[in-house]
């Protein structure tokens, strides 16, 4: 989870391309490669994509995720005309960025391409079929009408659209799970939280914090886990660390007492919690910021 946090905290996303393409009755694309991302909507008609021999079939509404350095091909299905809006982007801006070209045809072998870290990192289907696809829809076209705009600060539009964007992609399994509502998931998470950070001042089980918000143990670590991709326990560690944090920066309060005041067992609880958080016992991290403070 720390590699994926990583991960997106670096993002500089850079859209290469976004339009709305809408193609022939028997229109194709022979097998190729590209270079960069591609997300790919159905918004009109049929496909047939094959993304590393890999057949699906693609109908309004459906999402595609096309990785660079991956061999696919794409047709249309049937007598109907494909309306296929799709964009082009770098999770990463860098001198290439601009300069990388967009190949119809299979590129040569010495061609440059981008290391796919998205795929297997963050678990990304070929295919997304998705409940609310006009979110999906919204934020492409919208994205598409940005990028012909001729605001020059149009890139940073681009920008927020694509990450709203991509947190749906990334989080695609979660959204699109038939077991419990989105939206009363997100409640139970606020709830949770609530409860938590009122109770900063003693340790919490799990158990405890599943009763308060009205859920099953097993049932509310599930649902808890799904949106806040860490566990309420981890979160509530946190939430009593960054207590501690500003209670050592803010007052006089030796680190016993503030020990105690958290509700730790004991001196050497806290303070092993404190390191495994911050790198630093309690005592180093006072005198640091103390003498940070003094010369500021």
């Amino acid at each position: 989870m720390e590699s994926v946090e990583k991960l997106l905290n670096g993002m500089s996303i850079y859209v290469r391309r976004a339009w709305d393409a809408k193609m022939p009755i028997g229109w194709e694309i022979p097998p190729r490669y590209i270079f960069d991302y591609e997300l790919l909507y159905v918004k009109e008609g049929r496909l047939l994509i094959t993304i590393d021999n890999q057949p699906f079939e693609g109908e309004e509404g459906d999402l595609f995720f096309i990785p660079p350095g991956k061999i696919h091909y794409i047709k249309s299905v049937g007598n109907e005309k494909v309306r296929q809006p799709h964009i082009h982007f770098d999770f990463y801006y860098d001198d290439k960025s601009k300069d990388l070209e967009i190949p119809l045809t299979m590129p040569k072998k010495e061609q440059f391409v981008r290391e796919d870290i998205l795929t297997e990192a963050l678990q990304i289907p070929y295919k997304m079929t998705f409940k609310n696809h006009f979110e999906i829809e919204n934020l492409i076209l919208s994205l598409i009408a940005e990028a012909g705009s001729d605001n020059p600060f149009k890139g940073i539009k681009q920008k927020a659209h694509m990450f709203e964007l991509l947190y749906l992609v990334f989080n695609y399994k979660n959204i699109n799970r038939e077991n419990y509502s989105k939206g009363n998931a997100l409640k139970l998470v606020t709830e949770a939280n609530a409860f938590m950070q009122n109770n900063c001042d003693r340790a919490l089980s799990t158990a405890e914090i599943a009763t308060a918000v009205g859920y099953s143990t097993n049932y509310f670590v599930e649902l808890y886990k799904s949106i806040s991709y860490i566990s309420p326990i981890k979160y509530h560690e946190k939430l009593r660390m960054e207590k501690a944090k500003n209670l050592l920066l803010s007052t006089s309060l030796s680190v016993s007492e503030i020990s105690e005041m958290l509700g730790f067992n004991n001196l050497y609880a806290f303070s092993r919690s404190f390191k495994r958080m911050f790198g630093l016992s309690p005592s180093e991290f006072k005198v640091k910021g103390s003498v940070a403070t003094a010369r500021s």
